[in-house]
C-alpha cells in the first residue's frame, strides 16, 4: 500500500528519467546558498550543539565533515572550538562560502582519499543517502587515526515524495522496481536501518560506544503502517522500525585487539 496520489508517483518518474537522460543525479546535500547569513550561522551552530558533546575535545585536532552541502558552518564552529584544521567531503553541492580555512574534497565518501588522517569525523543527515555504507564505513576507518571518533546523526525519514511528517514509514512500503523508477538517478534515502548501520560499523572495525534512537514514530502508526511494508521491513522489531533519527558514536580502536562494546 501506497499512499501518494498517482500524480506524484508519475512526476517523481519523469524527473528521475530526466535526471537519467541529463547524465544521473546532479546535485545533493543541504542547500543553504538562498539563505542569509545570520540563517546558515544559526544552522551550523544547531548541528554543532547536537554533535560537539559526543566528539569531545578537538583542540589541536584535525576534524572531518562528511557530506555538508553547501554550507560549511558546521566546520568553522570546529575551528572556532579548537580544531587547528578542518577538512570536509562532499559529492555534489560546492560550498559557496568557502573563506579557505577548511579543505573541501569533492568525492564520494567510499573512494575518498584524504592523503592524511584526522583526529575526528561527523556527519549530519548523510549516511541515510550513502549509496554502499560498508565501503563509507571502512574508508572513514582508514581516515581516522587510532582512537578517533566518529558522530553520525541518521535522518531514517521518508525524503523526496515520500517526506510525510505524518507517515514518515510509508516509503518502506514501495516497491523495489518502483523505487529504481522513481529515483534511481535521485539523491534520496537508502533505506538502510539501524542494525544494517551497526553491522557495517562493527565489520569495519569501530567499537559502538552509542547507538541512540533520537525519535521515534508513534506506535499506533507503526502497528497500522507494518503489514503494508515490504517483508524485510515486516521482520524489524518494533524498536528498531519505529526510529526516525539516530545518533551513531563510533570509535577506531586505540589498539589492536580493543573490544567491540554493545549498542543499545
Amino acid at each position: 500500500m501506497i499512499q501518494l496520489p498517482l500524480r506524484r508517483i508519475a512526476l517523481a518518474i519523469l524527473r528521475n528519467q530526466a535526471h537519467r537522460l541529463l547524465g544521473g543525479i546532479r546535485r545533493g546535500g543541504h542547500r543553504t546558498a538562498a539563505w542569509s547569513a545570520d540563517e546558515r550561522r544559526a544552522h551550523g551552530e544547531r548541528i554543532h550543539q547536537a554533535l560537539a558533546p559526543f566528539v569531545g575535545d578537538v583542540s589541536g585536532q584535525t576534524g572531518l565533515e562528511i557530506g555538508p552541502g553547501d554550507n560549511l558552518e558546521v566546520c568553522r564552529q570546529f575551528l572556532d572550538a579548537g580544531s587547528t584544521r578542518m577538512l570536509a567531503v562532499e559529492r555534489y553541492a560546492r560550498p559557496p562560502d568557502d573563506d579557505g580555512r577548511v579543505a573541501v574534497l569533492r568525492s564520494p565518501i567510499e573512494q575518498m582519499d584524504l592523503h592524511e588522517e584526522v583526529d575526528f569525523a561527523y556527519s549530519n543527515d548523510v549516511f541515510e543517502h550513502v549509496a554502499n555504507v560498508p565501503s563509507a564505513m571502512r574508508a572513514i576507518f582508514a581516515a581516522l587515526k587510532p582512537g578517533g571518533r566518529l558522530v553520525c546523526s541518521i535522518d531514517l525519514r521518508g525524503h523526496n515524495v515520500f517526506n510525510l511528517p505524518d507517515r514518515p514509514l510509508d516509503f518502506l512500503s514501495c516497491p523495489d522496481w518502483l523505487w529504481q523508477l522513481m529515483f534511481s538517478h535521485v539523491a534520496t534515502t537508502n533505506r538502510v536501518r539501524p542494525h544494517e548501520f551497526l553491522d557495517a560499523a562493527v565489520a569495519a572495525g569501530f567499537e559502538v560506544k552509542e547507538a541512540v534512537a533520537l525519535d521515534r514514530a508513534d506506535p499506533a502508526y507503526v502497528a497500522s503502517v507494518r503489514p503494508h511494508l515490504l517483508k524485510r521491513f515486516q521482520r524489524l522489531s518494533e524498536g528498531e522500525l519505529s526510529i526516525l533519527q539516530y545518533l551513531l558514536v563510533l570509535q577506531r580502536p586505540a589498539a589492536q585487539g580493543s573490544q567491540v562494546a554493545s549498542a543499545a
